[in-house]
């Protein structure tokens, strides 16, 4: 499910809460956020809210989540785990030539390499949070750092000020 580049966080995390049929609240409660986080939200999610939302739910494509590109659900190889018993992907993300492979006894004798290949997923797929949250931190980094400088500039022209006064 492609969505626009221009769709918000919120509004796709709202498509989410569609898809697995739960209020913004029960998907709230269920990413243990606090009530309002995703209701109340104006612009960006703190990354440690969007890990507990890829924690609760390992199949949504964290570069969708994040940018709006690609798809909703990462494909079944990209899979990292399942969700929730009973919460699972929509039946209509799921092609049926990959349902049947999947449920065929002879797959089963090959968990470990499938395991082994979630293992591998859900590394690159900390590994690019990881990566995610660095951008994020120097984003932030800097921003403090502009703030001081605005802070310093403000602190410098209170004291001109003073020293005017002073003077007269």
């Amino acid at each position: 499910m492609d969505s626009p580049k221009h769709m918000e966080l919120k509004n796709r995390i709202k498509a989410v809460c569609v898809i697995f049929k739960l209020s913004v609240r029960e998907f709230e409660r269920e990413c243990q956020l606090n009530r309002g986080n995703i209701s109340n939200m104006t612009g960006a999610l703190g990354s440690d809210k969007i890990s507990k939302i890829i924690a609760r739910y390992p199949s949504i494509n964290l570069y969708w989540l994040l940018t709006g590109e690609g798809e909703m659900f990462l494909s079944r190889s990209e899979k990292t785990g399942s969700d929730a018993p009973g919460k699972e992907e929509p039946a209509q993300r799921e092609e049926p030539a990959k349902a049947e492979t999947v449920d065929r006894p002879a797959n089963r004798t090959h968990e470990g390499a499938a395991s082994a290949e979630n293992d591998n997923s859900l590394l690159q797929a900390h590994r690019e949070l990881i990566g995610l949250l660095r951008t994020h931190i120097r984003l932030q980094n800097e921003q403090l750092r502009l703030q001081n400088d605005q802070l310093r500039l403000l602190d410098e022209m209170i004291e001109r000020i003073k020293n005017k006064g002073k003077v007269l």
